[in-house]
């Protein structure tokens, strides 16, 4: 690879960012919050690639190196299979780890502001898992019904149950972690692993289950059960 071929890959990488920051393939790596910054890396590699390859172009003769061509591999990657988001697979070898909570939700506001006319507020799975270590949350929980958009896992042999299932990311795909909460009632068959379901249902109490980590999974008895397409955002972050 010549010095010019060198910078006209390396244009091409930061056009391929760009791409990605204009477009909602973007939310299936990163959170959105980090558009911008994706946005000037891309143009930054792209005025760089180019200034490169002119230069080298003023100048031939310039030392051929191999190992340039190797950039090619992610970039067709990217273009050719167009990885999708995480899923039941990751969930599972992720194991029932639960992320942390950091900062301060306040439910009961967000539940009088989302219940206009009657109707059943939305919340984050995020939120809901954090508000089910509240005591006094808990409550609130058990008496409002709230609705959850996430797609679905089995659980286990259960045969009308389900793990309710969604990633919750702080920066990008490699720092995930799935949020679970099992859904309980379901009249009829589970849904197919992945598909994407919206629930509306009240917080029961936790599992009396002997493994910790299983026992942190807070549990919802189902009211009403309606597939959804999966969301051009498939990851959550904390509001």
């Amino acid at each position: 690879m010549t010095q010019a071929e060198g910078g006209l890959l390396v244009a091409l990488t930061g056009g391929f960012a760009v791409w990605t920051a204009s477009t909602d393939a973007l939310l299936r790596y990163l959170r959105p919050g980090m558009r911008l910054w994706l946005l000037v890396a891309g143009c930054a590699l792209m005025l760089v690639g180019m200034a490169t390859t002119i230069r080298a172009l003023r100048a031939p003769g310039r030392q051929r190196v191999r190992i340039g061509w190797l950039l090619v591999i992610p970039l067709s990657v990217a273009l050719v299979v167009r990885p999708g988001p995480l899923g039941a697979y990751a969930a599972g070898r992720r194991g029932l780890l639960q992320p942390a909570v950091t900062g301060h939700f306040d439910l009961r506001d967000h539940l009088r502001a989302g219940s206009f006319a009657g109707q059943s507020p939305d919340l984050l799975l995020v939120e809901f898992y954090q508000a089910s270590r509240s005591a006094d949350d808990r409550r609130l929980l058990r008496h409002q019904s709230v609705r959850l958009t996430g797609f679905v896992v089995p659980d286990g042999d259960e045969p009308h149950a389900f793990l309710l299932t969604r990633f919750t990311i702080a920066c990008c795909a490699a720092d995930a972690t799935p949020v679970q909460v099992a859904v309980t009632g379901l009249p009829g068959e589970v849904p197919a692993e992945e598909t994407w379901v919206e629930v509306e249902g009240t917080l029961v109490d936790r599992r009396p289950d002997g493994d910790d980590a299983r026992s942190e999974i807070p549990t919802v008895r189902l009211d009403h059960l309606r597939r959804v397409a999966a969301p051009a955002e498939p990851y959550e972050s904390p509001r």
